[in-house]
């Protein structure tokens, strides 16, 4: 699993740019809204494009290198799409206006990412040890992951392939 492209990452940056101009005061529409729920349903499709073409979830000999490796792509899905959400809701002072909170389609958007990362988030707990892991979806920044230890964390974070 290798997680957004560079260009990938670039592009979607260009249609927020193009289709939701960052305007003062920061407003929050049903178009932008619209607009948003159709990049949040391209990037769960990428990723989920990018864990069915991922070997890890069919390795039995993954690494724990390897396995970092995967959770930084996901990572990386996830603040892909984060980015988008943020574009549209997030804070500044004063607060965006026009709507408060998310739509339900946007929340339940997010939600979808937590179903693409399900199996492959219990392999990545499995093959490090974890106890836990949770799909976090906040308001108004987007989503997150974080994997639990109760008693221990790795003694080493492998950091080749930062």
């Amino acid at each position: 699993m290798d997680g957004p492209t560079i260009e990938y990452r670039r592009t979607l940056v260009q249609i927020l740019q193009r289709d939701l101009p960052q305007i003062k005061p920061h407003v929050v529409t049903t178009q932008a809204e619209t607009v948003l729920d159709d990049l949040l349903l391209n990037v769960a499709s990428e990723m989920e494009l990018d864990v069915e073409r991922s070997q890890y979830l069919i390795s039995d000999d993954a690494s724990e290198e390897d396995a970092y490796s995967v959770l930084a792509a996901v990572d990386s899905w996830m603040s892909t799409a984060s980015y988008a959400v943020s574009w549209v809701y997030s804070p500044q002072s004063p607060l965006p206006i026009g709507l408060s909170g998310w739509s339900p389609r946007v929340a339940k958007r997010l939600h979808h990412f937590s179903q693409v990362s399900h199996h492959i988030l219990s392999k990545l707990r499995d093959d490090l040890g974890a106890n836990s892991y949770a799909v976090i979806v906040s308001f108004p920044f987007g989503i997150s992951v974080s994997l639990s230890w109760d008693n221990h964390f790795p003694a080493e974070v492998p950091c080749s392939r930062v």
